[in-house]
């Protein structure tokens, strides 16, 4: 028995002596914290206060995503939230997927587990309050849509999109998604799951779990909010007020043909099963001319960035 226990204990090398204890209690109620351990994951750096609760920090140049082992503890479906991040973020990395968070490394320690990313200069909802720029809109979403088509290819539906969720850098203007813990497996068989952000899903008891069309349903509105003013969708709340804000946006006369069809043929049909796909969306992409607002002071922050 002792010898057993130092066996374990060296698979833990890594980890300091309250860390080990902490993984060798919860052994059998965490087995994926054992396995991260086994695999090589590092003693944290972090010093979090569980009663704090902060699920992302930024710590010396780099972002780590948290999850906390009473959560895991008291809530298995947390455990696996926390498994499904580490899978997607793994196979990111390893497949060298450009418009996806990417590992970085593992770390434990005596209250989390952190899964290591880069860092990012900004949220794409900031992006749009403080940096907005029509010409540069295209690009972004364009890699927004590829993202998205990566993490179906993956085989996951990511549940969660919405412009918090896309992170940006200015130089070089670049995407990536994040957040994947309430992500499905496309093979999902369970059925309307109230999953992500209202105003950025429909509420479809009948439709799987797994169906892409809920990512498709949070990009369209996702486009539509990056064609309004900053900050005017923020506060919708349910499917119908996105739909609303869709109909009278549409009504505008401002606003591009390209963006009225992909909206009628997304979050404006009635029947979500009946809405386009990726695909569609591109080509309408191509063709939509983003709103100017002169009185909007971000447009040329991000020009003279782009002149430096």
């Amino acid at each position: 028995m002792q010898q057993l226990q130092e066996e374990k204990r060296d698979v833990l090398i890594l980890l300091n002596e309250d860390t080990r204890e902490m993984v060798l209690k919860n052994q059998y109620n965490l087995p994926f914290i054992k396995l991260l351990a086994s695999e090589g994951a590092k003693q944290s750096p972090l010093e979090l206060h569980p009663a704090e609760r902060k699920y992302s920090v930024s710590h010396h140049g780099l972002r780590y995503k948290i999850f906390y082992v009473d959560d895991m503890l008291v809530d298995r479906n947390i455990q696996s939230n926390a498994i499904t991040e580490h899978a997607i973020l793994k196979q990111a990395a390893l497949h060298q997927l450009p418009y996806l968070a990417h590992l970085q490394g593992v770390y434990i320690g005596v209250t989390h587990i952190a899964f290591e990313l880069k860092e990012y200069e900004m949220d794409f909802r900031q992006y749009l309050e403080e940096h907005r720029d029509p010409k540069h809109l295209p690009r972004l979403l364009e890699q927004v849509i590829d993202g998205v088509e990566s993490l179906h290819q993956l085989g996951y539906v990511h549940r969660d999109l919405k412009p918090d969720n896309i992170m940006i850098n200015l130089r070089p203007l670049t995407v990536n998604l994040i957040d994947f813990d309430i992500s499905q497996l496309r093979t999902s068989t369970t059925s309307g799951s109230t999953k992500g952000t209202p105003g950025y899903h429909p509420v479809r008891p009948t439709m799987k779990d797994g169906s892409t069309l809920w990512d498709i349903w949070a990009l369209a509105a996702t486009i539509l909010e990056a064609d309004m003013l900053p900050g005017e969708y923020y506060g919708v709340s349910t499917e119908r007020g996105a739909q609303q804000k869709a109909d009278e946006h549409c009504k505008e006369k401002e606003t591009s043909p390209a963006l009225r069809v992909l909206l009628s043929h997304t979050i404006q049909r009635t029947e979500v099963s009946t809405m386009e796909g990726l695909f569609f969306i591109r080509k309408q992409l191509q063709n939509i001319q983003f709103r100017k607002y002169p009185n909007f002071r971000g447009n040329k922050e991000i020009d003279d960035v782009h002149k430096a």
